[in-house]
């Protein structure tokens, strides 16, 4: 992290780093991540997140998802600098308006979809981008239809289940994070009562033994989207692991423009609210479309500003949003998006939403996607060899149309010993 050029203590600095917290001079060197939790996370936190007289206690380090108390979690949610503030009053401002002239998204049953699935997941002639579309029906007999139909229904069976709502990394950028985490009737609390311009938003990613099976038991993935390739090996799944997401927010809350990780695409499910959700096809400027070029400005940038000034300006009279493929719908509950691999996507949610959603990598988009994947070489061979030993008609697919799929499918893996990878999947 490049440090600040302000002189710490002074106002300057509180406001170009108030996501960050000074650490003591102890550095992390473990590879075990409850190893260095235990043995630096309290000291880490210091005075900046003790509670009462800062006395530290002799006992074992907290689990991470106790080391902060409620109540200081909040005061940290109030002060931070980029969902803290109220300076252009969202809340008080209507939500911008839908213009006519944007395309749609088409609602399909399931018949529909499966019957079109290859089209909508990109094709097979490896040419079409897919197609962004609405599939009714998917969620009829979850669990979660009852238990997250609403935020009481939600307190009522998960009140105090712990959420992850941010996390603090140092100035100096070594050693672990700080997690920030909030009973979730807390953040329901927070959520409904929050005035801010960005509200914190739970995209939670992480899932704690004994804390969230339920979740995972609340639904089952649609026999739609039942194949992902990333699930051939536990070599391939361990390379994309964060795949699984439950997105939980208010008013106001939701994602930036972005393209999911891996070459993947995604479908997302919603059980409450509504998530208005605007798409661009693969290889939209990112420049014609509002993303922002300066790694600052992407940080703390709030996400609902985009609707704000870049939709009105692409829907005006002579605006691009035709120009450019834009696709726009609401989603509705016990509805289920589809976003094909490469389109760029943005949601604001409207009031309190709760979705599940995962990422894969669809048979029918291989074609498509492989001279994409094919630069990343540690993941193509890894695939290249699950697919001709598990899948050979699919590597059939790439290997037609690509003379070296034979040689990434022979090699053995020690020339990727020691190659790191990066699976932090993040929305900012």
């Amino acid at each position: 992290m490049t440090p600040s050029p302000f002189p710490v203590g002074s106002e300057a600095w509180r406001e170009d780093l108030s996501d960050v917290i000074l650490p003591l001079a102890t550095y992390d060197t473990s590879s075990d991540e409850s190893e260095g939790e235990a043995r630096g996370g309290a000291q880490r936190c210091g005075d900046e997140l003790a509670d009462g007289d800062g006395a530290h206690s002799s006992a074992a380090a907290p689990e991470p998802w106790e080391a902060t108390p409620p109540h200081r979690v909040l005061q940290l949610m109030r002060e931070n600098e980029k969902h803290g503030h109220k300076r252009r009053g969202l809340h008080g401002k209507g939500r911008p308006p839908m213009s006519p002239e944007v395309a749609g998204v088409r609602r399909l049953d399931p018949a529909q979809a499966h019957e079109e699935f290859d089209d909508i997941v990109g094709g097979s002639d490896g040419k079409s981008t897919g197609e962004p579309v609405i599939v009714r029906g998917l969620v009829d007999g979850w669990r979660a239809k009852e238990r997250w139909s609403s935020a009481e229904a939600f307190a009522e069976h998960y009140g105090d289940m712990p959420l992850k709502v941010h996390e603090l990394v140092s100035v100096s950028g070594m050693g672990k994070g700080t997690e920030l985490w909030l009973p979730a009737r807390d953040y329901i609390e927070y959520a409904h009562t929050v005035d801010t311009d960005a509200p914190f938003y739970v995209f939670q990613k992480k899932f704690l033994p004994g804390h969230h099976a339920a979740l995972f038991d609340d639904y089952s993935r649609p026999e739609l989207f039942s194949e992902d390739l990333w699930d051939l090996t536990p070599e391939l799944r361990e390379g994309f692991s964060q795949n699984r997401f439950f997105c939980i927010g208010g008013e106001r809350t939701g994602s930036a423009l972005h393209v999911d990780p891996h070459f993947t695409g995604a479908w997302n499910a919603l059980l409450c609210g509504e998530k208005r959700w605007v798409l661009f096809p693969p290889e939209t400027p990112a420049e014609k479309i509002g993303v922002p070029t300066d790694l600052h400005d992407m940080l703390r940038t709030p996400a609902a500003y985009w609707w704000h000034d870049w939709y009105p300006r692409l829907t005006a009279p002579g605006g691009d949003a035709g120009r450019l493929g834009m696709r726009e719908v609401v989603q509705r509950p016990g509805e289920t998006i589809y976003v094909p691999a490469g389109w760029w996507h943005a949601v604001l949610n409207h009031g309190w939403t709760i979705a599940v959603t995962e990422n894969q990598l669809s048979p029918p988009s291989l074609r498509r996607v492989w001279p994409q994947l094919k630069p990343d070489r540690r993941r193509a061979r890894r695939l290249a060899r699950a697919l001709r030993r598990l899948r050979p008609d699919l590597f059939q697919v790439i290997a037609s149309d690509d003379a070296e799929a034979e040689g990434d499918a022979a090699s053995d893996g020690s020339e990727e010993r020691g190659e790191g990878e990066d699976d932090d999947f993040r929305m900012w």
